[in-house]
C-alpha cells in the first residue's frame, strides 16, 4: 500500500477530480521560480516536488491564491501549518466542508493519524500545528483577477 503523507490528500483528491498539483507546480516553476526554495534539488525534476507542502504554498503565494486564517474556508481549499520555530510550511489538510465554531472539516494524513482522518482545526493546533494560511486552488483567486 505504501506510506501516504500530508500533501497526498489533496493530491489524490484533486487528481480524482481530473486536476494535476504535479502538473501545475511543474508549470508554475517555468514562470516564478523564485518563488520556491530550489536547496537539495526542490524543483520539478525531483520525484518529491509535487509532495511538499512547502512547495503548494509557494504557488499560491506567488499566484494570489493564499487566504489569511481570518477568511472562510471552503471545500477543497487547503489549509497550511508549521510549527513554532520552522522556517518553512511542512504539514497541510483538505478542507472537506464547515465546521461550527472550529471552522471547517479537515482531511489529513500524519504520523499520528496512520493514514487519514478528519480533525478539527482545534486539534491539529492541539498537536502543535499553527495555521498559516489558506490556499484557494480551485476557481477565481481572492480579489476576483483570473
Amino acid at each position: 500500500m505504501g506510506w501516504i503523507v500530508c500533501i497526498d490528500v489533496p493530491d489524490i483528491a484533486y487528481r480524482r477530480a481530473g486536476f494535476s498539483i504535479k502538473q501545475m507546480l511543474a508549470a508554475d516553476f517555468k514562470i516564478h521560480p523564485g518563488a520556491y526554495d530550489t536547496r537539495n534539488g526542490n524543483n520539478p525534476a525531483s520525484p518529491f516536488f509535487h509532495r511538499r507542502a512547502r512547495n503548494l504554498y509557494a504557488y499560491c503565494r506567488a499566484n494570489g491564491r493564499l487566504l489569511p486564517m481570518s477568511e472562510r474556508p471552503e471545500p477543497a481549499d487547503v489549509i497550511f501549518f508549521k510549527k513554532p520555530g520552522q522556517k518553512t510550511i511542512t504539514h497541510i489538510a483538505l478542507v472537506i466542508g464547515p465546521g461550527g465554531k472550529e471552522g471547517c472539516r479537515m482531511v489529513e494524513a500524519a504520523p499520528e493519524t496512520v493514514l487519514t482522518r478528519e480533525p478539527a482545526l482545534a486539534g491539529v493546533e492541539g498537536r502543535g500545528w499553527r495555521p498559516q494560511g489558506i490556499g484557494r486552488l480551485l476557481g477565481q483567486p481572492p480579489g476576483g483577477a483570473p
